[in-house]
């Protein structure tokens, strides 16, 4: 049920709109002029204003203001009298969600509403998500250098309402920094409204990033919003920006400076209040050089600029993001997990070239595989199954000669055993060692072999 306001100066309209939409379902207030309207929306939060475009006293156009400044995600549809459209372009400029030339057929308005309702209730189911995803990933930890770097560049650039460009490797927290700055700013409580670039074709992404017409391409059966609109008062998170082809670049350049966006199949401008937040991991100045992303582009996003720290720059946060993952992990699985003290000391030496991201990954892998409640170096599988995994622990200036060594050798047995299912006989041959001299250098590091396996032939 969605609560909507009528305004309308001749009484059978409003009586006409009122009983189709509760009929609907729906929660209706009518008013006879713009003042009245614009004194209801104190009274209320409303999903949808419909309101005629010339009444005494306030007109439409006044009501459309008012309800923006009000709440921006009220939907308003403004009914104008036939050859009065231009007057109803220029409200959708301001921020109108439609608009009904009178006389229109009763049926066309409640297929307008029909749809505006659905458009709400899917930006408002989607922010939900968001903000579950946020709460099962937490906000941005640490008290390292590093970390209280991004948040002082954090806590600048939040009241602003400049683009701001975040970079770091993936896995590092890019959409926590947008989400932070965003809930720090004076538009929290509006939509954040994310867009991974790299997802999409390059055609739908334009869809998806301006919206389009009916009729402007196959299967575009009806008019459709993109995110900038659905983002209008909040702040839109453009990830993974250098993937957005170099042709679409240059109308996201000119959406950021004019404030004006095209709908695909429209020649029609629509003003948009975004502010947006880019993120890449791409060195964006190589690729520039490269020709494969617009200069300009690139200085109009890099105003303000936080570079997320791969996790190996800061270790010193680890136990932090160790102990809150797992305390998430422990609430799903109903069971408290705790590390050894082993698995504890086996953490800070791999690389963690998937950063904070693999570093969930592992601790909730390990945390259900594992056996009782404590996890193991074994359960953590930290394995160089490749030269570079193997890289990450060899090549650790931080830690000297002989932990890179013991580390390294951990590694390769958890990987022989895991290889061999848990059989030792086979994991010595793989190692080529004596199937003791493998037994007492897992006692050695604290692996456990599976169950089952040791004896295994």
């Amino acid at each position: 049920m969605a609560r909507i306001l009528i305004a309308d100066d001749k009484k059978g309209m409003r009586e006409v709109l009122a009983q189709a939409f509760e009929s609907a379902g729906h929660s209706v207030k009518v008013v006879a002029d713009g003042d009245a309207a614009i004194r209801a929306l104190d009274g209320g939060d409303w999903d949808l204003i419909v309101t005629d475009l010339r009444m005494p006293g306030s007109d439409g156009i006044a009501v459309l203001r008012a309800a923006r400044s009000a709440a921006s995600s009220t939907s308003v549809i403004v009914m104008t009298a036939f050859g009065s459209v231009d007057a109803a372009v220029e409200a959708m400029r301001l921020g109108a969600a439609d608009f009904v030339a009178k006389p229109f057929s009763l049926s066309e308005m409640e297929l307008k509403v029909e749809r505006l309702l659905k458009e709400r209730q899917a930006t408002t189911h989607v922010a939900l998500l968001s903000e579950r995803e946020r709460a099962r990933t937490g906000r941005l930890l640490g008290d390292g250098a590093a970390m209280r770097s991004v948040r002082e560049t954090i806590a600048r650039a939040a009241p602003t309402a400049f683009p701001v460009l975040v970079t770091g490797e993936s896995g590092t927290g890019k959409e926590l920094v947008a989400r932070e700055i965003h809930d720090a700013s004076p538009r929290r409580g509006l939509p954040f409204v994310p867009v991974n670039c790299a997802a999409l074709a390059e055609g739908v992404l334009e869809s998806e990033l301006f919206g389009h017409e009916k009729g402007a391409f196959t299967g575009a059966t009806a008019v459709r919003r993109g995110r900038f609109e659905l983002a209008s008062g909040g702040t839109l998170f453009l990830d993974e920006v250098g993937e957005i082809p170099v042709a679409l670049q240059a109308k996201l350049l000119r959406v950021l400076q004019e404030k004006e966006i095209e709908r695909v199949g429209s020649e029609e401008r629509t003003k948009v209040d975004v502010r947006v937040i880019a993120a890449t991991n791409r060195e964006l100045e190589a690729e520039t050089r490269a020709g494969r992303f617009r200069e300009d582009l690139y200085y109009r996003l890099n105003v303000i600029r936080i570079a997320t720290p791969a996790l190996r720059d800061h270790l010193e946060d680890l136990p932090a993001l160790v102990s809150t993952t797992l305390e998430r992990v422990a609430k799903e699985l109903g069971r408290r997990v705790a590390l050894s003290s082993e698995a504890r000391d086996a953490l800070p030496v791999w690389k963690w070239p998937g950063n904070v991201r693999e570093l969930e990954n592992v601790l909730s892998r390990a945390a259900v595989l594992c056996e009782g409640n404590v996890i193991r170096p074994a359960d953590l599988r930290l394995a160089p199954e490749t030269s570079r995994s193997a890289a990450a622990f060899v090549d650790s200036p931080e830690q000297g000669l002989e932990a890179r060594v013991d580390a390294f050798e951990r590694a390769l047995l958890v990987d022989a055993l895991e290889k061999e299912s848990g059989n030792q006989a086979r994991a010595a041959e793989r190692l080529q060692t004596k199937r003791s001299t493998l037994q007492y250098k897992l006692a050695k590091h604290g692996i456990a072999p599976s169950r089952g396996g040791e004896d295994a032939e």
